[in-house]
């Protein structure tokens, strides 16, 4: 088997179990946040609740199916649950802090978090 085999390999392998005890977690969280709305005469905070998207790398071109759970921690910090797919069947899960910036009803986040080199580095 081939070097580049064996990486492939092994990252699916380690894919497929890191994904495991996240996924339903992640699931209850995902299922348990609906849409919210703020009450009546405060400001809605764009961004708080679950999202649903696409990832795709700059870097290597890889994409998938993403997913969000959203949760407001701070006047303007937020931990982001995110719910990844690769391949159709590869699943990977992590959570990072992000910042919201809101300007003429435009929610604009930033964040980073280094999933380490064999999950592709810093997104």
């Amino acid at each position: 088997m081939c070097t580049h085999t064996r990486l492939v390999v092994v990252l699916l392998l380690s894919a497929t179990l890191y994904s495991g005890g996240c996924s339903s977690a992640f699931q209850r969280e995902w299922k348990s946040s609906a849409a919210t709305v703020a009450p009546e005469g405060q400001r809605d905070d764009h961004l708080t609740g679950r999202w649903k998207g696409s990832w795709k790398s700059d870097k290597s071109g890889h994409s998938g199916g993403l997913r969000c759970v959203a949760t407001q921690i701070g006047d303007d910090t937020y931990r982001c649950r995110f719910d990844a797919t690769y391949a159709l069947l590869l699943r990977f899960g992590y959570t990072m802090g992000m910042t919201a910036d809101v300007r003429d009803d435009v929610t604009y986040v930033a964040g980073e978090q280094d999933l380490g080199k064999s999950y592709g580095g810093v997104y």
